[in-house]
């Protein structure tokens, strides 16, 4: 996969402090498709946020360039994703040389 790894951790369950799949505060997921075998609707409602961070985007209203925090559409439950900038990943594609050619 391209792009800078994530972390994705619940932050806060309000309310009665349940979430209906079992999720519990301090949770972490490393990528939106892991988050998604744990809650379908976390990951839909997260993914715009886990791309642009992914590709080195940034969320205009955190403080911090490589987070954002993000609240479920179930309102209770808030999910920050943070970017390891320091580390992109890069694809291996088999085959593909770095040449570049003249049309």
């Amino acid at each position: 996969m391209t792009g800078y790894p994530l972390e994705i951790r619940v932050i806060d369950i309000m309310g009665r402090g349940v979430y209906p799949l079992g999720l519990k505060v301090g949770d972490c997921f490393a990528s939106d498709k892991e988050l998604a075998q744990a809650c379908h609707w976390a990951a839909h409602v997260l993914l715009p946020f886990t791309t642009a961070l992914r590709f080195g985007g940034q969320v205009p209203w955190e403080d911090e360039p490589d987070l954002a925090r993000v609240c479920c559409l179930d309102i209770t439950t808030r999910w920050s994703l943070r970017q390891d900038g320091s580390n992109p990943m890069k694809a291996e594609t088999p085959g593909v040389s770095e040449k570049v050619f003249e049309i």
